[in-house]
């Protein structure tokens, strides 16, 4: 998640500590129906509702902006835009590279026109923390629809799905 996502929670989760405080300490709670004590029950269970949406919505977007378009002569992810790579035996290398430098920000690039950037594997990774602990999966494009697709869990597994 990113921080400004934990200071708002934070703030409406004070606000509410303080308001529900506040409804005791002010003595609502006698005057008041007891259903009272359910809306804020209620109330509560809807901030870790949010809580836990926004933290879902956080990983997916992260998950997506970890994808890596792969053509013979280049790569592609939404932050790092368009990266030569001529060698394919560095083409591990430099995806790493990319998603070791993830920034996780909100602007994105573009994909490049099907013309100029014909790409034949996609790399979705769904976990990364290093290269033996890198897992996802890999999509061999074929563009008559009978593409396939084949799951890793390390570097090594990676290099081998890409051939």
């Amino acid at each position: 998640m990113r921080p400004l996502n934990f200071i708002v929670l934070g703030i409406a989760a004070a606000v509410s500590l303080f308001l529900l405080w506040l409804w005791w300490y002010l003595g609502f709670s006698k005057v008041d129906a007891p259903a009272d004590v359910l809306i804020t029950v209620a109330w509560w269970l809807v901030i870790g509702l949010v809580v836990y949406g926004i933290y879902r919505m956080e990983a997916r977007r992260r998950q997506q902006m970890r994808t890596v378009y792969v053509s013979p002569t280049a790569l592609f992810n939404c932050e790092s835009g368009l990266v030569e790579c001529t060698n394919t035996n560095k083409r591990i290398d430099m995806v790493e590279s990319i998603l070791q430098n993830m920034r996780y920000g909100m602007d994105f690039e573009d994909m490049p026109d099907p013309a100029d950037f014909a790409y034949s594997y996609i790399i979705r990774t769904e976990d990364y923390k290093n290269a033996d602990d890198w897992r996802g999966t890999v999509v061999k494009v074929d563009r008559s629809g009978n593409s396939k697709e084949r799951s890793f869990s390390s570097r090594t597994s990676l290099a081998t799905a890409l051939l």
